[in-house]
């Protein structure tokens, strides 16, 4: 009965903080413009019933020349950010795992992968900035940030 007890609580402690993990991203939610690149470019982020949704694009004279779609997942002890890249990935998902989850700020890794190995997004004032990059030297990063246009 002992153990019975100890188990549960361990299953709804882990539960919790992921749970709270997940909520805490809830900043992320709305559509973002780019406020460092074109105007056109920009994210829209929502809550969906198994984390978040997102999907990144960039316009040009009236043409999508880049779009991606991604996915903050609960896996159970951690998160994890799923990538869709058409044009980079033919279409198959790239899973990065979490490297750290605050309530400002959320990065995932994926170090085996060619590029990017990390991504970072935080909030910093009415701003949500990311760093995407490599841990390699002359990796290539790149920096964004975008001012949120709508809540959703």
């Amino acid at each position: 009965m002992f153990r019975i007890l100890i188990y549960s609580f361990f299953v709804l402690f882990f539960s919790a903080c992921t749970f709270s993990k997940m909520t805490s991203l809830g900043w992320i939610v709305g559509t973002w413009k780019s406020t460092n690149y074109q105007e056109n470019q920009g994210e829209i982020w929502k809550a969906s019933a198994d984390g978040y949704l997102g999907r990144a694009w960039s316009v040009q004279a009236g043409d999508t020349i880049w779009s991606e779609s991604m996915r903050i997942l609960d896996k159970g002890d951690s998160l994890v950010l799923e990538v869709i890249h058409p044009q980079a990935t033919s279409g198959e998902p790239v899973y990065f795992k979490e490297l750290y989850t605050s309530s400002q700020k959320f990065t995932f890794e994926k170090r085996d992968y060619d590029w990017p190995h990390f991504i970072s997004y935080w909030v910093e004032d009415d701003l949500m900035k990311a760093h995407v990059g490599s841990y390699e030297q002359h990796g290539g990063d790149l920096y964004f940030e975008w001012r949120k246009v709508q809540d959703l």
